[in-house]
């Protein structure tokens, strides 16, 4: 088991570094990982009626998650993989913990397991474990660990382009390392990869989630001046658009500044005036 897990996390980590929709490549040495991968489907909206049971045990729809208002982070794992899932959740709790947005205020995480026999006890053992290592009280509110059956599980997965395959030999599910933002509306953002999400990427991936959403200009300067490259996995500065920004404002920095000075002569013609008028020496 040790072996295939070993050769798990080798798959996982080469479709990380691949390009968006890229399937698992090494099937010579990890046969059972066949039609491990993602298929990006952006703008797809995902099965809002799909029921799960959360770390309370309490029966939810995924829609019941969506408030309407904020984006969502969705993460899949399983709750016995002592792998590769805990180190996608970890890199999600330690890259959402260095952003400024909190959880249960912004944005909510949702993070569904893959495995019909994990249940809310597992769930909220995971859920805990979250919570404490990401450090905000804000997160209790709205950080979810659901668990279903396979048809509710599939649903979602299928919807989302998330591909992953069961191995009965050795009890153990191969995947993707992927975290996914959804957009306050149900439908797929942004996907991205890797057993570690810089921040910024993150962060950005919000930002367009939520975007019209109670965005500050600030917030909507940085959609304006970054965008997603499918082909790095990653956001880039798009160099035309900053200069179009800092162009824009100097402008305004430069019109601002003569409006002052021109205030100000104003100012002083009509004290001049009144002086004159009055007889007074100046």
């Amino acid at each position: 088991m040790t072996a295939w897990r070993d050769r798990a996390v080798v798959v996982a980590l080469a479709l990380a570094l691949a390009r968006p929709g890229a399937r698992a490549q090494v099937t010579g040495q990890a046969p059972e990982l066949d039609g491990v991968g993602v298929d990006e489907r952006l703008d797809a909206e995902l099965p809002l009626d799909a029921t799960f049971a959360d770390q309370h045990g309490r029966r939810v729809q995924l829609g019941d998650l969506l408030d309407g208002k904020k984006p969502l982070v969705l993460v899949f794992a399983y709750h016995r993989c002592a792998v590769l899932c805990d180190m996608i959740l970890d890199a999600t709790v330690d890259s959402i913990a260095e952003i400024s947005w909190t959880v249960g205020d912004e944005y909510d995480v949702v993070s569904v397991s893959i495995d019909p026999r994990d249940d809310p006890a597992s769930a909220s053992a995971k859920r805990t474990h979250a919570i404490r290592r990401y450090g905000r009280g804000e997160g209790e509110r709205g950080w979810h660990f659901l668990t279903g059956d396979e048809a509710q599980i599939r649903r979602v997965t299928e919807a989302a382009g998330f591909r992953y395959v069961y191995d009965e030999d050795q009890d153990q599910y191969g995947h993707p390392a992927v975290l996914m933002l959804v957009t306050r509306d149900g439908r797929m953002a942004r996907y991205l990869y890797g057993l570690r999400f810089p921040s910024e990427d993150v962060r950005l991936g919000l930002l367009e989630a939520a975007e019209g959403n109670s965005l500050s200009s600030i917030e909507r300067v940085l959609i304006y001046c970054y965008r997603y490259d499918p082909e790095g996995g990653k956001y880039v500065v798009v160099v035309e658009n900053v200069m179009k920004v800092f162009g824009g404002t100097t402008a305004a920095v430069l019109g601002a500044f003569l409006f002052v000075l021109w205030r100000r002569d104003l100012a002083r013609a009509r004290r001049a005036r009144r002086t004159a008028d009055s007889g007074e020496a100046p």
